[in-house]
């Protein structure tokens, strides 16, 4: 299945490589010549290590530019003690959800996920098979 993304330099071709249906969660192949971002296992993850994510939350309210946001590991499970999710500090709105969870690294470590009440990540280590260092993914929520 082939999707487009809109990104600064306009529309882009890109092709659906694998599907979690289990977790909402698809990896895309992007066309173009963008650099990806190194992939981490989340088992190298540790309690109060600092993270990041880019979004572009209301993008109505608050423009296209993206938006920094910063915080901490605040659990390395979720609710219920989870280990598909970590819990995070990070100041999430709508629009962060599917993004890139990186380390102070620059690593991706999981993929953010949030609700009203706590925010989390998606640990990535819940794909089957090692993913491809030249893929990009997305969440949907």
């Amino acid at each position: 299945m082939k999707v487009r993304l809109l990104t600064s330099a306009g529309l882009i071709d890109a092709k659906v490589v694998q599907v979690d249906a289990a977790n909402d969660l698809a990896l895309l192949k992007a066309t173009g010549r963008s650099a990806p971002l190194p992939i981490a296992a989340s088992r190298t993850v540790n309690l109060g290590g600092t993270v990041a994510t880019i979004g572009f939350p209301d993008i109505g309210l608050q423009g296209f530019a993206p938006k920094l946001a910063k915080g901490e590991i605040a659990s390395l499970s979720g609710a219920a003690d989870d280990p598909r999710y970590f819990q995070i500090s990070v100041p999430v709105q709508p629009g962060n959800s599917g993004g890139a969870l990186v380390d102070d690294r620059g690593n991706v470590i999981g993929i953010v996920s949030a609700n009203t009440q706590i925010t989390f990540c998606i640990c990535i280590s819940l794909f089957s098979r090692p993913t491809p260092p030249f893929c990009s993914f997305a969440q949907q929520t």
